[in-house]
């Protein structure tokens, strides 16, 4: 979704203080930012980037916002010098005249955020398969037990029952690459189950809710199918 022209502008600018010393990129700042404190920051993060050609490079993020009637790109890229990883954000706006660089930074990471960032099971634990299974049979549980109300005849406000078994409460997060997990007691979450990124190379969040409604609804089932159905002769 990036615009091709933008993205070009902005690996352009970042090669130009990766080979540099930080003038080309300071005089692309905005007229009011250009004081001797940027400048001498710009010359701080050209030096702390390898002079070697780098390994790779991978975009990681865009964004796109519009301020005070100005539209503003957002880009990340991390560069890979053969095993030292630097991620690089800078944000550009449209006015070449006074300058486009609206931010720009430059941090070392100990480790890849694009390799860190991966789902899959090669590090898995049992904490990992029991986050993902819960997750996964939850909301089935949930959607079964919705079509199961929608059939059953006999369920008073029935509409009222839907709601309470789609939501989900309690929420139980974990961060798939961190292993991280927390629990959230007044959260609510459609279907009892999540699962989301952070960006394109963000970490995965793996996330379910107690079904309670679902729950409690297959206990009031019980008590609808076991009451005689009106009109039914029951002598013998």
């Amino acid at each position: 979704m990036a615009p091709a022209d933008k993205k070009a502008q902005a690996i352009e600018i970042l090669e130009a203080l990766r080979k540099g010393t930080g003038e080309e990129t300071f005089a692309r700042l905005p007229t009011g930012q250009r004081s001797e404190e940027a400048e001498n920051t710009l010359a701080l993060l050209a030096q702390g980037i390898p002079d070697q050609d780098f390994s790779k490079m991978t975009f990681v993020d865009y964004q796109w916002k519009m301020t005070g009637g100005k539209n503003y790109y957002y880009f990340v890229f991390e560069y890979d010098f053969n095993g030292r990883y630097l991620l690089a954000d800078i944000t550009i706006g449209e006015n070449e005249e006074d300058g486009i660089i609206a931010g720009l930074h430059v941090n070392e990471l100990k480790e890849s955020v694009v390799e860190s960032s991966k789902f899959d099971f090669n590090e898995a634990g049992t904490l990992h398969f029991g986050f993902f299974g819960v997750a996964i049979l939850f909301p089935i549980f949930s959607i079964v037990t919705l079509v199961s109300c929608i059939r059953t005849k006999g369920i008073k406000r029935k509409w009222l029952w839907c709601i309470f078994i789609v939501v989900g409460i309690t929420a139980f997060e974990l961060n798939w690459n961190s292993g991280a997990w927390s629990w959230a007691p007044m959260s609510f979450g459609l279907f009892s189950g999540s699962a989301m990124s952070a960006g394109a190379h963000g970490p995965w969040i793996i996330g379910f809710n107690i079904p309670l409604g679902a729950i409690l609804f297959w206990h009031k089932r019980k008590k609808v199918k076991a009451k005689p159905v009106a009109g039914a002769n029951t002598t013998h």
